[in-house]
């Protein structure tokens, strides 16, 4: 088993090893006419397809696929919270809209974008919650597509429309929640 500080090593080093591997060309091939929400719902049914037609290996069963509920239940909450969030700002949540104001409080403290954090905690669980090896790939792919087709494009149009109170917050804020990959 391996010690917190062994852990803590491993992590930095992969973040440390990740932060220099250039994925920014993905961004250009990404078409951003089709939302996010479409993406997400994409990967659930290539999810649930691997796991029924590929199921590779069974890792999870069942007594643990209740915490995979668990993570659905939180992440929707999270992106039904954060949206919730735009609608009591008056702030457009439709992508590249001009935004009315920049969303600094409730869960936008902790992380700069808790909806797509959201998504990823509901696919995470529905992993977990599938039980299966297979519907594991898919969650790198949406990753990138959301960070590197969707989030450093909205990060420039914010810096565009905010300036520097953005670039405050996003000095304060990480991308994620406790980490960034830039």
């Amino acid at each position: 088993m391996l010690s917190p500080e062994q852990l803590t090593k491993i992590r930095e080093t992969f973040l440390s090893q990740l932060n220099k591997v250039d994925i920014s060309l993905i961004g250009k091939f990404i078409p951003r006419t089709i939302i996010p929400p479409v993406y997400f719902f994409l990967a659930l049914a290539i999810m649930a397809t691997l796991a029924y037609f590929a199921p590779m290996s069974h890792l999870i069963y069942i007594p643990l696929r209740v915490f995979g509920g668990l993570l659905i239940l939180i992440g929707f909450a999270i992106t039904a919270c954060s949206a919730y969030g735009f609608k009591q700002a008056g702030t457009p949540i439709k992508l590249f809209e001009p935004p009315v104001t920049l969303m600094t409080d409730q869960l936008y403290q902790y992380s700069r974008n808790p909806m797509y954090l959201g998504m990823m905690i509901m696919l995470v669980g529905t992993w977990i919650a599938l039980g299966s090896l297979s519907p594991v790939f898919v969650i790198p792919v949406f990753f990138l597509i959301i960070q590197e087709g969707f989030i450093k494009y909205e990060e420039t149009f914010m810096e565009e429309n905010f300036g520097d109170a953005y670039l405050d917050y996003k000095e304060r804020v990480k991308r994620w929640i406790g980490w960034q990959l830039e």
